[in-house]
Parts: C-alpha cells; structure tokens; sequence
C-alpha cells in the first residue's frame, strides 16, 4: 500500500475533484484515476512501484509546466539563465 498526502489545498487540484469526497477514507487509485493506475502497473516490487510513481510525475510535471510557461523542458535552462 501506498499513500500520498498533500499540502493543504494541493490535493483537490492534482487529484481532479473536491477532497471532501474521500476524507478520512482508503480509496484505490483506479477509482480515483484509472489511466494513473494502469500507468503504474500492479506491482509487488515497492522500489518498482517508487520508480514508476516518480517517472509518471515527471511526466506530469513537464506537461504542467510547458503549459504555464509555453516552454519545451529543453527551453527551460536557457530561458532561466537568459532572465
């Protein structure tokens, strides 16, 4: 089993819905984002697991950030050191 928890306020965004739905309950990741799941794979192995929980959210995280910023991750640096 594993368990994330959030920063006050943070939760409800990265998830998709309103916190107040699953507080104070176990809910299985499929129920809450099957794609999320499948990407994950069903996995014994808890450094797999750790491994893939991290690559997904990177993936997620660069997908966030070229959205805000309208940078590819390569643009990245050289927009950061050019400021």
């Amino acid at each position: 089993m594993v368990g994330i928890r959030f920063r006050p306020g943070a939760g409800g965004p990265a998830l998709g819905l309103p916190l107040s739905e699953i507080r104070d309950r176990r809910v299985a990741l499929e129920d809450l984002n099957p794609a999320l799941a499948r990407n994950l794979g069903g996995s014994d192995d808890p450094h797999l697991l750790a491994r893939r929980l991290v690559a997904v959210a990177a993936a997620h995280l660069t997908r966030e950030c070229r959205v805000l910023t309208g940078l590819a991750p390569s643009e990245w640096v050289s927009a950061h050191r050019a400021a």
